[in-house]
């Protein structure tokens, strides 16, 4: 290295001259070697309105934090949480609805539990049904050998797991097919009786 600088690399200004003070020894800044940018943002509309306090002129909602020079956000109009591709606000509770766990101490039988927990449940089901298939395939090749397990793998396996699901399936949609029309005979009632 000759300088702080490779030996291969030319130095860019020549280095300065010298004194006997000892002083004043180093280099002088280098020009800048690139164009500078034009960093300001760009010019806002400045008209102001007599609309009052807290009031917006048409088209001048809040539209959450824009970055300069990017194109707006696709749920625009909207607070910025929103605006996110792909997430969505999380559905509110209906007024007088309570969770699993409120549903579950209610003494008056107001609110159902089953709704709420009837995909958990079908899952719990399905994977009862592999482990009942899995012994059945373990049992298959234990007292039947390599053939008696080859053919509970074959034959018995998949008509024993989709029957089974089939069946859970049927029961828990059934389920569902009265606690909805419960739900929509009460909305009917709630209408009825505010029309009246």
């Amino acid at each position: 290295m000759t300088q702080g600088r490779p030996a291969w690399q030319q130095p860019s200004y020549p280095p300065p001259s010298g004194n006997a003070a000892g002083q004043g020894q180093g280099y002088p800044p280098p020009p800048p070697s690139f164009s500078p940018q034009d960093q300001a943002y760009p010019p806002q509309d400045q008209t102001f309105t007599n609309l009052g306090p807290g009031a917006q002129a048409p088209g001048q909602e809040y539209q959450g934090y824009q970055a300069p020079g990017y194109a707006p956000a696709s749920g625009a109009g909207v607070p910025q949480w929103q605006g996110i591709a792909g997430v969505t606000p999380a559905a509110s509770r209906p007024r007088g609805e309570k969770g699993f766990i409120g549903s579950l101490f209610d003494f008056s039988f107001e609110s159902f539990v089953t709704p709420k927990i009837i995909k958990v449940l079908y899952v719990l089901l399905t994977a009862w049904t592999l482990l009942v298939g899995l012994l059945f395939l373990i049992t298959g090749f234990k007292y039947g050998g390599f053939g008696g397990g080859l053919a509970v793998l074959i034959i018995v396996e998949p008509i024993f797991i989709l029957l089974t699901l089939g069946v859970y399936r049927v029961l828990l949609e059934a389920f569902m097919v009265i606690f909805r029309i419960h739900e929509d005979t009460k909305q009917i009632r709630e209408k009825t009786e505010s029309q009246i």
